[in-house]
């Protein structure tokens, strides 16, 4: 971050002397300009309910960033010159093995969580994941929407999928079907609901759940397949 900062200062200098001194800027640098200027203004003015709050203040930043690449320079110091090649590569190195670590372990995770996939379930049958604790650190929760995965391949209906519910997506559930998918009760605060009250979960896929958790589930479900931190649990009544 701190190399993209010092870059678009110089490019900023660099464009700033050659449209007073010399006016050579070319017309795809000013479409760039304007693009880039229009973007972070609708970036600061739009409102972050935008989408009903779907991440895009923060996901715009990182598509103003890809315009204004072609624009950014960097210092022409005797330090960059002798240099800069092998401190660019230092740096792109030490990220692809940074994102190279991050992406085995969150593969892994996915892994684990289709561990399962073996397990007999019936067509049609109704699932949900349950996890009851967002990300430690990352941004993104990889496992977000891998319950689908099972939907897919195992030709199930996840319910809790309340993104499937919104008017982005052109599907429409049966008004007869579940009414678990409400957004103070889907994943990260599954552990709200009363699960006597929703006998259409048939399936939890569980993910990092304690022992109170495990006591209430119980009253419910069972497990049917457990590998280290993924467990899934099948409704008493089946």
């Amino acid at each position: 971050m701190l190399l993209i900062v010092v870059a678009a200062y110089h490019s900023i200098k660099d464009l700033v002397k050659r449209r007073f001194q010399t006016q050579n800027i070319t017309a795809a640098e000013k479409t760039l300009i304007y693009l880039s200027v229009l973007l972070i203004l609708i970036y600061f003015f739009v409102p972050f309910t935008v989408g009903n709050g779907r991440y895009f203040n923060e996901r715009f930043p990182w598509v103003i960033l890809l315009i204004i690449l072609p624009l950014l320079r960097i210092p022409e110091t005797p330090f960059i010159r002798r240099f800069g090649s092998v401190l660019i590569g230092g740096i792109v190195g030490i990220f692809f093995i940074f994102n190279a670590i991050i992406l085995n372990q969150q593969s892994s995770k996915v892994q684990k969580f289709l561990s399962g996939l073996d397990i007999d379930m019936p067509t049609g049958a109704r699932i949900m994941m349950y996890k009851p604790r967002p990300p430690e650190w990352a941004t993104v929760d990889i496992l977000l929407h891998a319950t689908s995965y099972y939907g897919i391949l195992k030709g199930c209906v996840d319910i809790g999928n309340y993104e499937a519910d919104t008017d982005l997506f052109p599907i429409r559930f049966n008004k007869t079907g579940s009414t678990a998918r409400q957004k103070y009760q889907t994943i990260y605060k599954a552990k709200n609901i009363n699960w006597e009250n929703y006998p259409e979960i048939q399936y939890l896929l569980a993910w990092e759940i304690d022992n109170k958790e495990r006591e209430v589930l119980n009253k419910h479900f069972h497990i049917i397949w457990e590998q280290d931190e993924f467990n899934i649990w099948q409704r008493n009544a089946l």
